[in-house]
């Protein structure tokens, strides 16, 4: 009859320790196997919740998503409390929006888009994420906030240098004015394209002094490959630097105009 006792105290206990205890001596006690049954069936029920708990515990340590999800799930499946596993759960919450906001930066990161670097930034601080997970993007941002006031920079001095009066020292300054803001964005890697009005004009101020100053111009215009050259993969060395420069092996030269290649109707045109 203690044995008995015991294994009922033991299937109230749940622990399946205590459970395996109560078993053995039962056995020493002569119990039938059909007196035990039920108390090996809640010791396999009880391995199957511990198991589950363990689990739960290292997946909430671990902080990985998807064993968070599996262990959560065995969790379920085993009987554990739903309170068991409200950690596992805020735990898993909380690393999914970590891996949204991760995904967030790497795609604003791609697109250089301020705005969408601004809010996958704020994404990120909200989800918790480290500052130093969050450093490229804040490095990028600035970059791109750069480029963005140094292009606004060259259309507000291209403004200012639309209507210059025709005199050598006033046409000097505003083209010299015009190259500093168009070198500096250049230099923060502003795209050329964005530039191609600003270098336009800066060309037409520089030819204006050329010509008050009775200096002839040189144009320079680099032909284009031939088609014995291209069919036999030769490819050009030449690296137009902006209008009026281009770079042959790290080495530059300056013209009054370059066009690489250009065509003649260009050539002609200015």
């Amino acid at each position: 009859q203690a044995a008995r006792d015991r294994l009922k105290a033991a299937k109230d206990d749940g622990q399946a320790s205590v459970l395996k205890l109560a078993l053995e001596a039962g056995k020493q006690a002569g119990l039938d196997s059909s007196d035990l049954l039920e108390f090996e069936e809640v010791l396999v029920r009880a391995e199957v919740k511990e198991k589950a708990h363990a689990f739960l515990e290292a997946a909430i340590k671990d902080k990985n998503v998807s064993m968070l999800k599996d262990a959560i799930q065995q969790a379920w499946d085993a009987g554990l409390d739903r309170a068991v596993t409200q950690d596992a759960e805020a735990t898993l919450g909380q690393e999914e929006s970590k891996q949204g906001a991760i995904r967030q930066l790497v795609e604003a990161c791609e697109n250089a888009s301020i705005a969408g670097l601004k809010a996958a930034i704020d994404a990120a601080r909200l989800a918790g994420l480290d500052a130093e997970e969050i450093l490229d993007a804040n490095a990028m941002l600035a970059a791109e906030e750069e480029k963005e006031r140094l292009l606004d920079q060259v259309n507000l001095v291209l403004a200012e240098v639309q209507d210059v009066a025709a005199d050598i020292d006033a046409l000097r300054a505003a083209k010299d004015k015009l190259s500093m803001a168009i070198d500096a964005a250049l230099h923060a890697s502003v795209p050329e394209a964005a530039l191609v009005t600003a270098d336009i004009r800066r060309k037409k101020l520089h030819n204006q002094v050329e010509d008050l100053k009775g200096s002839i111009r040189v144009f320079c215009r680099i032909r284009p490959l031939s088609q014995t050259e291209v069919r036999q993969g030769d490819a050009s060395i030449i690296e137009a630097a902006d209008s009026m420069t281009f770079k042959v092996q790290g080495m530059s030269f300056k013209f009054d105009s370059v066009w690489v290649p250009g065509t003649q109707d260009e050539v002609f045109d200015d």
